[in-house]
């Protein structure tokens, strides 16, 4: 499988790291003949461990990659996002002025008589249904049994 890739350069080594359950109890797997290494007859657990591809370029040749080509996508990205943080205006922080004292009342003493009254009519039911009118109950079941959909996999 991995001869059949041209590589653009002779000199290719890959490097495939530890399984992830190379620290446990049981690590080796049937893996075939140690002297004979076929890489068709790995593991699993090696399968699934990260690997790594270096290619080896000569001296003399001009491939036209620059610098930068050389260096991890993660880092590269990291380094844009950082010059692109510095090239925006700094936000100038306002000093916070911080005093001591109690919080004023600003709630009334008393509790509206004439809401309570009309509460008091109305029955949980139709309470109710003043907030979840036919539409929110329609997504909620809606949103309900894709979730359950989903799960049940």
């Amino acid at each position: 499988m991995i001869d059949d890739v041209n590589f653009p350069h002779p000199g290719a080594d890959i490097t495939i790291f530890p399984p992830e359950n190379a620290c446990e109890y049981i690590s080796d797997e049937d893996s075939g003949d140690e002297d004979n290494v076929n890489p068709n007859n790995l593991p699993g657990s090696q399968l699934r461990a990260p690997a790594e591809i270096n290619l080896t370029q000569q001296e003399d040749e001009d491939t036209g990659f620059d610098a930068e080509d050389h260096i991890p996508l993660a880092q590269l990205q990291s380094t844009n996002a950082d010059n692109s943080v510095m090239n925006k205006k700094r936000k100038i922080e306002t000093p916070c002025v911080w005093v001591c004292k109690d919080f004023e009342e600003h709630a009334s003493e008393e509790w509206p008589t004439e809401s309570s009254n009309e509460l008091k009519q109305i029955t949980p039911l139709q309470l109710f249904e003043m907030f979840f009118d036919e539409d929110i109950i329609e997504h909620i079941v809606t949103e309900t049994n894709r979730y359950a959909s989903q799960k049940s996999k």
